[in-house]
């Protein structure tokens, strides 16, 4: 490992900071699940198993580049008292090489070093970037509601797919004849509109994930109006429908994450009164 001699970022993100040395960083942001019954899931039907995490039994670590020009790094789900490599760094700089991560406290982890319980049983959160894309800067863009988001990568360009809905208020009095869904996916690299889908059969898509692995997206369905499922919905890269994956232990999903191979939710059980739970879901969906 070389030296550090780079004077480091000031840049604090929730209560753990990972600082790549010379040129990266790297937040730890540490999750706990808000809520849990105490049944854990069942597996029933074909496969289709969310299994509610306890206290603790999970935390995520998200990786910054703190100054980095290239690369992409998804988020690590790492079980409690689980002893697990971090992710290869995958941060660049013209000019740099990478020196290992430090944190806030000053302990320093080299590249894919073995960590275990990096957490602090708190939620985090950090503000959102601003992707510009290109977009004229005197026209406005405009959304009634806008709900999930993802990030991702492919094919040497970079994607940003969000949903939205049109006419709010009469959803929420009862009334679907003016109310509109829609998917858009639009390519950062080059600032242009890929692909616009309208109505696909969600109330509201709270959530996105990509999977990096079979390249298909997935939103986490809200499920809040009698007739729409409260599922998993799943689309091509390009926002071509594949499938609807429900789950009889998951009531209602907000938030999807995918990472190490596993899904991660977090929703409510089918029940009145279950509580916000932090799911696990079977990694074939």
């Amino acid at each position: 490992m070389k030296k550090k001699t780079e004077k480091k970022s000031e840049r604090k993100l929730g209560n753990r900071l990972l600082q790549a040395g010379m040129v990266m960083a790297a937040a730890v942001i540490l999750f706990a699940s808000m809520g849990l019954p105490a049944q854990a899931g069942k597996k029933r039907g074909a496969q289709k198993a969310a299994t509610p995490l306890t206290y603790g039994d999970a935390y995520i670590i998200k990786f910054d580049g703190n100054g980095a020009t290239g690369g992409v790094m998804d988020d690590m789900v790492l079980p409690t008292g689980l002893a697990y490599p971090l992710e290869t760094n995958r941060y660049t700089r013209t000019g740099y090489s990478f020196a290992g991560w430090s944190d806030a406290s000053g302990n320093v982890y080299n590249n894919n070093q073995v960590v275990q319980n990096l957490k602090n049983g708190r939620i985090e959160s950090r503000k959102l970037a601003v992707f510009s894309a290109g977009f004229p800067i005197n026209q406005a863009l405009k959304f009634r509601s806008t709900q999930g988001s993802v990030v991702f990568d492919r094919n040497g360009h970079r994607y940003l797919a969000f949903t939205a809905s049109i006419n709010d208020p009469s959803y929420y009095a009862g009334d679907l004849s003016h109310y509109e869904t829609a998917v858009l996916l639009y390519d950062l690299t080059t600032g242009q509109l890929v692909a616009d889908v309208h109505n696909l059969n969600f109330d509201h898509g709270n959530s996105m994930c990509y999977n990096p692995d079979n390249g298909h997206i997935y939103i986490a369905e809200g499920g809040s109006l009698p007739g729409y499922p409260s599922g998993i919905m799943e689309l091509t890269w390009d926002l071509k429908a594949i499938d609807s994956h429900g789950f009889p232990d998951l009531g209602r999903a907000f938030s999807i994450t995918y990472a190490n191979g596993q899904y991660f939710v977090i929703g409510k059980g089918p029940r009145d009164g279950d509580a916000t739970t932090l799911f696990r879901l079977n990694s074939d969906m």
